[in-house]
């Protein structure tokens, strides 16, 4: 994942954890993605909402914890004007047990 690093040495406010999630492929926070894209939650939803930031992912069954992708977030951070949302069929980081 070697051409996946994003720099974020620039950003003085980037905590060292969001950094390491960038380097692995895992979830972050969306306040961690405020900090990172510079883009506030408002934001975030309106261009989620356009199909032009990645939409959140539900890591609990009951909706109330979601977080994004961080292969998502990288995507997203390559190439802002361009990106499209991934369909809405793989929204879900859990899997319910029946």
């Amino acid at each position: 994942m070697e051409d996946d690093n994003i720099e974020l040495l620039g950003n003085s406010e980037s905590s060292p954890l969001a950094e390491l999630m960038i380097q692995i492929n895992g979830f972050i926070s969306i306040e961690d993605a405020e900090i990172i894209t510079t883009l506030d939650k408002t934001t975030q939803y309106r261009q989620r909402r356009k199909g032009q930031f990645p939409e959140p992912v539900e890591l609990t069954s009951s909706e109330r914890r979601k977080a994004y992708r961080v292969e998502d977030i990288i995507k997203w951070l390559k190439s802002p004007t361009t990106y499209k949302k991934r369909d809405k069929l793989d929204n879900k980081a859990y899997k319910k047990c029946e």
